[in-house]
């Protein structure tokens, strides 16, 4: 029998698919029987060669031993291995703190409890999700099960508590939803806002922020402390702001032209930054990019105004010049550690296009940019991995391992794609880059097994995977959804007489992008597992990875292999 699983318990009533693999070296089957404590149960219906499938509906409350009876076309039979599985009542669970609706300031620390009873056995255990993420497990105190969330960035989070009782049954509780607001610090000419200004401070609550205003002759460098952005508006006196934001190491968006050069983000001589007047539109330059949210000629006001605009350095992120004149950038970025003309970056800096009274105009693309400026330098995202590299072989079990989802290639063709059944797939197959086509690997030293699997239920110990080959650059994508839950993707790759490149990034550019090329070999056969661990600043976006052929050592015959990959 290859499922379920022994061990597995299922919550009554419940109906258990029975699955058995069944061969005769000298005849044919002619049928497989299951039997559950002895007792038949049911005659399996064949599908395909050599499998037969059985539904087990509403079985009683309790333990059994199921077996599989296969009889030959002679009347021979063999019995298999007994499976151990349980039914039973399933257990309650339900969210007792923090309240729905809760709000909190990050970097947030979110005590989670929950009340949990089973009424025909125990509670082993109860776990605690955010977003269908696991956080972890509770500890038991005061009647109630208690887990403590800490350094929660901003975002949305919808929290679930799942109780696990003695005999493996699960229940899910109702959410509660959260909202987790950064710290934000802007600075203005004056308390009084203008309409510019008030416009500003509400996307800026909009998206999330809390929000200090300060006026530019009171502000201090100090009010930037415990803050994730510092916005400084163009009402401001460049004078009054001076170099208080400088070196401090917390994103910086400004849209005070006057500022860069204080700023160190362009140099100090006035072709270096400047206002054009009479604008309507900016022309995108980088439309790829997170801060671009158009391409092309866009129009972002409403009627026209004043942009501000400046000159950064190469190895700025330059995404918009002012119309019909490719020499003034009016939205452009550099990341933490960035060399830019006065300093190297502390953190990510900014330079926006808008002039006082231009945030009060924008239409629906340039709010759409002013929000895309703010979550950028806001950042918030990370991605950080490590490489564990094998030239022996090893054994992985998906189910184990993938509790949100897995997926494995190759198992009978290249185009094979087996995932965790009963989810809607996180982790997505593969495109294919390059030119050269996928072929199916058969000799893996890492195998797979997995018992919740579909299109394939079921497999023991496959040595299956696929590669590409011949040129530099040929390799495959993935993508898995990424919100600000941490995530640990864990991803199964090889090679052989090659050297690989893994690339990782996120939709909203909250991180800096992940780059490896560790896994390589001259002289055969490597396998490594790279373990990644990433979250968004914000949800709804992807984390993007690609893994291609850096250095091709036996050309066109070394390639590079994509096997499995799990997610928690």
């Amino acid at each position: 029998m290859i499922s379920p699983l022994t061990g597995s318990a299922f919550a009554s009533p419940a109906n258990i698919a029975l699955i058995a693999n069944a061969t005769d070296s000298d005849g044919w089957i002619s049928a497989v029987d299951f039997y559950a404590n002895g007792s038949k149960i049911g005659t399996g219906s064949r599908s395909g060669s050599n499998q037969f499938n059985f539904t087990w509906s509403n079985p009683a409350e309790g333990s059994y031993s199921l077996t599989a009876i296969a009889i030959d076309d002679t009347g021979e039979s063999a019995t298999s291995a007994p499976i151990s599985v349980a039914v039973s009542a399933p257990p309650s669970v339900s969210i007792t703190a923090p309240a729905d609706g809760s709000q909190y300031e990050a970097p947030a620390s979110v005590g989670i409890s929950a009340t949990a009873n089973d009424s025909d056995g125990s509670i082993a255990r109860v776990d605690f999700y955010s977003n269908g993420g696991l956080l972890g497990s509770g500890t038991f105190s005061g009647g109630q099960y208690n887990y403590s969330w800490a350094n929660v960035t901003a975002g949305n989070y919808t929290l679930t508590a799942k109780a696990i009782d003695n005999s493996g049954v699960v229940t899910t509780s109702s959410g509660v939803s959260i909202t987790v607001k950064s710290a934000a610090l802007f600075v203005v000419g004056s308390t009084t806002l203008t309409a510019s200004d008030a416009a500003v401070k509400a996307r800026l609550e909009a998206l999330n922020n809390i929000v200090t205003v300060k006026d530019a002759a009171s502000a201090t460098t100090a009010d930037a402390n415990g803050k994730a952005l510092v916005v400084i508006s163009s009402t401001v006196s460049p004078a009054s702001v001076g170099t208080k934001y400088r070196t401090v190491t917390v994103p910086v968006m400004t849209w005070e032209s006057g500022l860069f050069t204080n700023m160190g983000m362009t140099g100090s001589l006035n072709k270096d930054f400047g206002t054009k007047t009479n604008q309507t539109q900016l022309t995108i330059t980088n439309s790829s990019h997170p801060l671009a949210a158009g391409s092309g000629n866009v129009s972002v006001v409403s009627s026209s105004k004043t942009f501000d605009w400046g000159k950064p350095n190469a190895n700025a992120i330059s995404v918009a010049t002012i119309l019909n004149d490719a020499t003034k950038t009016t939205i452009f970025g550099y990341e933490a550690g960035a060399v830019m003309p006065g300093l190297t970056a502390p953190a990510r800096r900014l330079g926006f296009f808008m002039f006082d009274d231009t945030a009060a105009s924008l239409n629906a693309n340039g709010i759409a940019l002013l929000d895309a400026a703010i979550k950028w330098t806001r950042g918030g995202g990370s991605i950080s991995a490590t490489l564990a590299v094998s030239s022996g072989s090893s054994s992985v079990d998906l189910t184990a391992e993938g509790l949100n989802d897995w997926t494995h290639w190759g198992l009978t063709t290249a185009s094979s794609f087996d995932h965790k059944g009963g989810i809607t797939p996180l982790i997505s197959n593969y495109t294919v880059i390059g030119t050269a086509g996928v072929l199916r690997l058969t000799d893996n030293p890492t195998m797979f097994s997995w018992g919740d699997g579909t299109p394939t239920v079921a497999t023991v110990n496959t040595s299956t995977g696929v590669f590409v080959n011949s040129a530099v650059g040929n390799g495959f994508q993935i993508t898995i959804p990424a919100d600000t839950n941490l995530r640990t993707l864990k991803l199964y790759l090889g090679l052989w007489y090659a050297q690989g490149k893994l690339d990782a990034s996120l939709s909203d550019d909250s991180a800096a992008a992940y780059v490896d090329t560790g896994l390589s070999s001259n002289a055969g056969t490597k396998n490594g597992v790279y373990t990644i661990t990433f979250k968004a600043a914000s949800t709804g976006q992807t984390l993007k990875i690609s893994y291609t052929i850096l250095t091709n050592y036996f050309a066109p015959y070394g390639n590079i292999t994509l096997e499995s990959a799990t997610l928690r």
